[in-house]
């Protein structure tokens, strides 16, 4: 994430953030030397509203972050809203930059929807994810991005002054997990999916209201 805001944004550049967000990202543009301009989720659904998405474009945001699945809220934007974004994105000629590392973590009936797969998104998104929750290595950090050859170009020389380089090894690790079969993805699903039901089985036995996630793991209690 911060190779990919550090490759689009430069100092006085503004950056629209969808809110709760994951900590990192208010950081991550601030330190960019960027502004985060933060636009509301509301609960329970935690939809946003288009108007005020696009006045966060209309103040000069030249990147929107997203996170989908969203962490903290367990947000799984819709294929509709994510034409809004999309739409928006192109309107005022502005970067999309995902964070999709529970991208295979969904609930039924929801679905997982790339936003850079929508007409004329591709060459204005990048797409990071991490190898973390996907393939259970949460703390060795081990991630990517894909974007367009010419933002990859200028990433590669922003992420060699940031970390350098994963270890090797991980690497070929991780070459190995990207090329597992559907079927571990459907088990994972389904682990994940009865983690959840039991945890929020046991909130309605003892009368805690919370809000019932449409992806991650991440559980909301009010």
């Amino acid at each position: 994430m911060m190779a990919a805001m550090l490759t689009v944004c430069n100092p006085g550049d503004k950056v629209a953030v969808f809110s709760p967000f994951y900590e990192n990202y208010g950081a991550d543009a601030i330190l960019s030397g960027a502004q985060p301009i933060y636009v509301p989720l509301r609960p329970p659904e935690f939809d946003f509203d288009p108007n005020e998405l696009e006045a966060a474009f209309k103040q000069g945001a030249k990147a929107l972050i997203l996170c989908n699945p969203s962490n903290p809220t367990g947000k799984v934007f819709a294929h509709d809203e994510l034409t809004v974004i999309a739409d928006l994105a192109k309107k005022y000629d502005a970067y999309v930059i995902t964070d999709e590392v529970y991208e295979h973590i969904i609930y039924a009936p929801h679905n997982h929807t790339y936003i850079a797969s929508l007409p004329g998104m591709r060459e204005r998104v990048i797409s990071c994810s991490s190898l973390s929750k996907t393939y259970s290595v949460t703390g060795w950090r081990l991630g990517y991005i894909i974007a367009p050859p010419e933002i990859i170009d200028v990433a590669r020389k922003v992420h060699d002054f940031l970390t350098v380089g994963a270890a090797a090894p991980l690497q070929e690790a991780a070459v190995v997990g990207l090329r597992f079969p559907q079927s571990y993805y459907d088990e994972l699903q389904k682990i994940y999916t009865a983690k959840r039901d039991l945890f929020l089985n046991g909130l309605r036995q003892i009368g805690l209201p919370f809000t019932e996630p449409q992806g991650i793991r991440k559980l909301l209690t009010l």
